[in-house]
């Protein structure tokens, strides 16, 4: 390989959404690596570490899948990965089969149970994990905010809609707040259930769907519809970011103050209007990440 560079790749990886470094060592970039044999660049970003490095990716935003061709060029096959959340703590171990022979594997990761990646760092089974190549870089991002699933028709056959404004920040007093509107007025009990590291679902549930859980659900505080007196003009309210903070009292998780969480969240309400056990109202659901 041609080009050493310093410990970090001086230009942001997969256009400006990561960076590559090499703790302890070098990013070595371009050009034909050779040891027992010749590995050559098949992509537009041909990578490896040097000097005693190995590889890390981190991600600007939390990712949800990561992955990349690999080479090794010093008779010592495979390797690891280990995957990190946002706050830096290790939630897996998995290894990288990758035969000694110059020829380029192909590996995805992907972050399970709700969980989402902040970093990535590769090692080979060679001293210090070096000289690993990686190319054809590819990563998928959790979104920010999300919508999705189906909400459920309320007995005057008005469809709840759940709407957020501001921005789901760890350790903010407030400012995210999650709503429902177009459910039934007049101070009506409801309440915001949720998930932290979970994932979407779409479950029968008192006539509707459940589009989270089943296992880790939780409730808010309750709410109470507003209270105008128009048919399908009532709202549900709640300010996440004060709940998780503990401002509102309750129970709220503690995932709910940590940067790089994935929450999915869904508004249900009374509805005497319709016989047990269907006596309910479901909003569809949002899906965020912890800021």
């Amino acid at each position: 390989m041609a080009s050493w560079t310093t410990t970090c790749y001086p230009e942001r990886i997969l256009d400006g959404t990561a960076e590559l470094c090499a703790p302890g060592g070098q990013v070595i970039v371009a050009g034909t690596a050779h040891c027992a044999c010749s590995a050559q660049p098949i992509g537009s970003l041909h990578a490896m570490a040097g000097n005693g490095g190995h590889l890390v990716v981190t991600f600007n935003t939390p990712a949800v899948r990561f992955g990349a061709r690999f080479a090794l060029n010093c008779n010592v096959p495979d390797g690891q990965a280990f995957i990190r959340d946002p706050s830096g703590t290790l939630i897996a171990v998995l290894p990288l089969s990758v035969p000694a022979d110059c020829g380029y594997y192909w590996h995805g990761f992907e972050a399970q149970g709700g969980l989402t990646m902040g970093s990535i760092e590769l090692f080979s089974n060679l001293t210090a994990g070096g000289s690993l190549l990686m190319d054809e870089l590819e990563a998928d991002y959790a979104a920010a905010v999300d919508t999705y699933c189906t909400a459920k028709p309320n007995s005057v056959n008005c469809v709840p809609r759940i709407e957020c404004t501001g921005v789901p920040q760890a350790g903010a007093p407030s400012g995210w707040e999650v709503r429902a509107v177009r459910v039934l007025p007049g101070s009506v009990p409801g309440l915001l259930l949720y998930t932290v590291g979970g994932a979407r679902n779409a479950l029968p549930f008192q006539c509707g769907v459940l589009c989270l859980g089943p296992s880790g659900v939780r409730r808010s505080i309750p709410a109470q519809s507003s209270s105008s007196g128009i048919l399908c003009d009532g709202i549900y309210s709640l300010d996440m970011n004060a709940f998780a903070s503990g401002a509102l009292g309750g129970n709220p998780s503690p995932g709910l103050s940590i940067p790089g969480a994935l929450v999915h969240c869904q508004w249900w309400g009374r509805d005497q209007g319709f016989p047990a056990p269907c006596n309910s109202t479901l909003s569809d659901a949002l899906e965020y990440v912890i800021q």
